[in-house]
């Protein structure tokens, strides 16, 4: 029997099963093992950052569903651990300040039934949550920016939502608890909310935000004079304001954008009024918008966000010097689509740091410096990249291959291959397509110790996405086929190898408009593109994986206008299945079949939230079997699948609670699917597992990928 590459998600030793028996008198159990992890940046967005001192600064936001912050000691960042509430689904921080090095407070909010305020404390040494109230009868709110004047004077500014309407919220802090403020919403608006806060002294602060009035969005400017809050009128109407600093009672500066084109938007407070500043745009700009300001001296102001060209998107930072705002000249990310800068605090004229995040191949922590000279890229505390793995692949208990990819801190995201010895798991260098920004591998399938393919996508600056074949010769990967001719973005997400002169990869494309299916074929020499069909009138197709028992028997499995989609290979052409269609959306991932007339196709459907969908193919016909959800998931997906016989497959994926995901393993008996027991890595927030293998009935690898410290990180698990 031919060995069946990972997309296919069925792991076969050439030309036999290999049944490895536990030891006597213990059965096999799932276990976290060993996997490297390159480094690389946080993975996470930093929303605001306060400095009370140059060598002293903490950064605020989040990274998967939990809080983030990153401190600056005043030689290198480092992540500062921060807590969540319990039972909280998701939690974030938007703003932070800082009246003293050893006392902070950071103000955002978190999701448990709906979303609350959130406030914490650090005291030098710690995080800890602090209580905060909520608005009576409000369905969700949020705490956006804060300002402290000392230990036991703080203001908060957010929204909440109550009767289908949202309101702007104010909660200040008096040293022993926090209370909410009455504050205005001006007539007739649909919704109001105040991002920014900034008070100068303890009978002066304004808060800035946004109304929504007569169908557009208008600047917000509320004041406080020591006993209530009010509006105050300023001079620009159609707009955003997202961020405020006031170095004096007599001078605060408040930055948005404008609601047209959009443009930036400076407005001055003189002590009496607000005006309308002039503030540049790039050259060429299709958009620019300013988030954050800071103000080391009422001469002296740095404003941070981005803008686009068109065909990029880029850093933006604007200097006051007293008479005019000018553009500076500031990095971005190499590799990376969407820099952007949230916020900025300046301890001095000579000393800032604005953060942010950028996406290149995922999502990154951005912080960039201004030493009195030049802004600089800040180096991101010292962790793991934001690494996962896909699928894997073994010849035998002693030699497996997953692959992946992971986002490079210089260069974006960066194919991942990982090898297994029998002993340890360790990473092989793989290369990547010249000028990518993005590199992914997200099938393998090997025949030989000297044979092995990987299939995946590139992505080039101009954001066009390409097929990606690399292939393993024994000693080293090398890239073997890029984009077909006529395709202008592409991708493929499995392959099977049935002999070592004939594989299958399977994927999706596009000319320009609509995705179709896309399979290529290897002949022993070359890769070429096969004539696949697409259901007509069908939208958004694509195929995600591939079984391929023999040469003249493949099923690949996907999806076509939300539904499952099955295509057969009969050793002439391809043909569209009879897939049966369950209640709501629905996807299949991959698929693997033990013999020709036994396969088992595994992914989701979405009824009321996901639920885990396998299909079963008998020799005539598709089914769907009933497979089970961890009790109390809101969500359960399965991602891959694998079967050493047709009464023995293992389907791997995740299931979500309030709390987070969890790795989920499924096992087909050959009458039922159970879940069987699957561990979680220490620490881990989220884990999720997306491809399995079996190289014996009693051993078998799932890899997958876990967030725990800013990080995205490979998980590899093993059956014995």
């Amino acid at each position: 029997m031919p060995f069946l590459g990972l997309a296919a998600s069925l792991c076969l030793i050439a030309g036999m099963v290999v049944a490895i028996a536990p030891p006597a008198g213990a059965a096999p159990v799932w276990s976290v093992g060993t996997s490297p992890s390159p480094a690389g940046p946080p993975d996470g967005f930093l929303a605001a950052v306060a400095c009370p001192s140059a060598t002293s600064c903490l950064a605020v936001g989040y990274s998967g569903h939990s809080t983030l912050v990153e401190r600056w000691n005043g030689t290198s960042w480092s992540i500062s651990a921060s807590p969540k509430p319990a039972g909280a689904a998701s939690a974030a921080l938007h703003g932070v300040s800082c009246p003293s090095t050893t006392s902070c407070f950071a103000v955002g909010n978190y999701t448990a039934s709906t979303q609350k305020t959130l406030v914490e404390h650090w005291n030098g040494t710690a995080w800890a949550i602090v209580t905060s109230p909520n608005p009576t009868g409000a369905s969700s709110a949020a705490l956006n920016g804060v300002s402290c004047l000392s230990d036991t004077n703080c203001h908060a500014v957010g929204n909440y939502s109550a009767s289908s309407t949202g309101k702007t919220l104010v909660e200040h802090w008096n040293g022993t608890a926090w209370s909410v403020i009455v504050s205005p919403n001006p007539t007739s608006a649909n919704f109001a909310v105040l991002s920014g806060v900034a008070c100068p002294s303890t009978t002066s602060c304004f808060a800035v935000g946004t109304s929504f009035v007569n169908s557009a969005n208008n600047t917000l400017v509320e004041h406080w004079n020591g006993t209530a809050w009010s509006v105050v009128t300023n001079p620009t109407s159609f707009g955003v304001l997202s961020g405020v600093a006031c170095p004096s009672t007599t001078s605060c500066f408040a930055v948005g954008t404008t609601g047209s084109g959009p443009n930036t938007l400076v407005e001055h407070w003189n002590g009496t009024s607000w005006s309308n500043m002039t503030s540049p745009n790039p050259t060429g700009f299709v958009y620019a918008i300013l988030t954050g300001v800071s103000c080391p001296s009422t001469t002296s102001c740095y404003a941070v966000d981005r803008y686009s060209s068109g065909s990029a998107v880029k850093t933006l930072i604007e200097h006051w010097n007293g008479t005019s705002w000018s553009i500076m000249t500031s990095p971005n990310p190499i590799g990376s689509d969407i820099p952007t800068l949230q916020a900025v605090a300046c301890p001095s004229t000579t000393n800032c740091n604005a953060v942010g995040n950028h996406y290149g191949a995922g999502n990154a922590t951005l912080v960039e410096h201004w030493n009195g000279t030049a802004w600089s890229l800040a180096s991101s505390p010292p962790g793991t990249s934001q690494s996962a793995l896909g699928q894997v692949a073994c010849l035998s208990t002693t030699n497996c291959f997953a692959v992946g990819h992971y986002v490079s801190p210089s260069s974006g995201g960066k194919t991942l291959v990982e090898h297994w010895d029998g002993t340890s798991w360790s990473i092989v260098a793989t290369p990547n397509p010249s000028g990518a920004t993005d590199a992914s591998l997200d099938g393998i399938a090997c025949t030989s110790t000297t044979s092995c393919f990987a299939v995946g996508n590139s992505t080039a600056a101009n954001f066009t996405s390409k097929t990606l074949i690399e292939q393993w010769n024994g000693t080293s990967w090398s890239i073997v086929s890029l984009n077909p001719t006529g395709i202008t973005y592409g991708g493929l997400g499995g392959v099977s190898c049935p002999s070592p002169s004939s594989c299958f990869a399977v994927g999706q494309y596009s000319t320009g408009s609509d995705f179709k299916t896309l399979v290529e074929r290897w002949n022993g020499t070359s890769w070429s593109i096969m004539a696949s069909p697409n259901p007509s009138g069908a939208f958004s197709l694509g195929l995600n994986g591939v079984s391929c028992p023999s040469t003249t028997n493949c099923n690949a499995v996907g999806n076509s206008s939300q539904q499952p989609l099955i295509e057969h290979w009969n050793g002439t052409s391809w043909t569209i299945a009879t897939s049966p269609a369950p209640a709501g959306p629905a996807n299949l991932t991959s698929v693997a079949c033990a013999t020709t007339t036994s396969c088992e196709a595994v992914g989701t459907y979405a009824p009321s939230g996901q639920r885990t969908l396998v299909e079963h193919f008998n020799g005539t016909a598709w089914s769907i079997a009933t497979t089970p959800n961890p009790a109390g998931a809101t969500n359960a997906v399965l991602g891959g699948v694998t079967c050493v016989s047709a009464t023995n497959c293992f389907a791997v994926g995740n299931s979500s609670t309030s709390s987070g995901s969890k790795t989920l393993v499924e096992q087909w008996s050959g009458t039922a699917w159970s879940i069987v027991t699957s561990p979680n890595p220490a620490g881990a927030t989220d884990s999720s597992l997306s491809g399995v293998a079996c190289p014996g009935a009693a051993n078998c690898y799932a890899v997958g990928t876990y967030h725990a410290n800013a990080s995205d990180r490979t998980l590899i698990e093993r059956y014995a």
